[in-house]
């Protein structure tokens, strides 16, 4: 008679969704506050993205898409900028109307990330700041020639113009 026997059991543990989804800090980030600084041209495209957003979660996955929920404070922020969904944890910030925005103004807003399977996981406030930089800031002004030459007499008079050049602003 046999009196014992051996058995392999495999057991799985699942893992219990109990961390809230978490911002990842990136190059809009101030490093020492919850701060995400972000600027938009003047004269923006409408869906020109100011910011990518992207949290994590401690939890394994498969988890349900993260609801990222914005507050707007001032300037009429829920009408001009909105947010696109890039995957299940991560968002753009875009500018959603062209010509709303004035050089020179600052939107603020908060934003918190909810879990998608269980509403009360919920992500400390970020703050994001947007800047209304004046057109065409990014691109240089363009020579319309490559090449100059000019002289000049030495008897000239202080101040005499020798050359004028033009230049085009994209």
């Amino acid at each position: 008679m046999k009196e014992s026997e051996s058995a392999t059991i495999n057991i799985k543990v699942l893992d219990v969704n109990d961390n809230p989804p978490q911002f990842v800090a990136n190059e809009y980030t101030d490093r020492f506050t919850k701060l995400f600084r972000g600027s938009v041209e003047e004269n923006a495209a409408v869906g020109t993205v100011i910011m990518s957003l992207s949290t994590e979660d401690d939890d394994l996955p498969p988890h349900a898409p993260v609801i990222f929920n914005i507050t707007y404070y001032n300037n009429g922020g829920d009408t001009l900028f909105g947010q696109v969904r890039v995957n299940d944890t991560s968002v753009n910030l875009v500018l959603l109307q062209y010509g709303g925005i004035v050089e020179g103004q600052k939107y603020s807003f908060d934003m918190k990330a909810i879990d998608g399977d269980l509403d009360t996981l919920v992500s400390d406030t970020i703050l994001i700041e947007v800047d209304v930089l004046p057109a065409n800031i990014s691109h240089a002004p363009v020579f319309m020639q490559s090449n100059y030459t000019a002289s000049a007499s030495e008897g000239l008079p202080l101040g005499a113009s020798v050359i004028t050049v033009t230049v085009r602003h994209l």
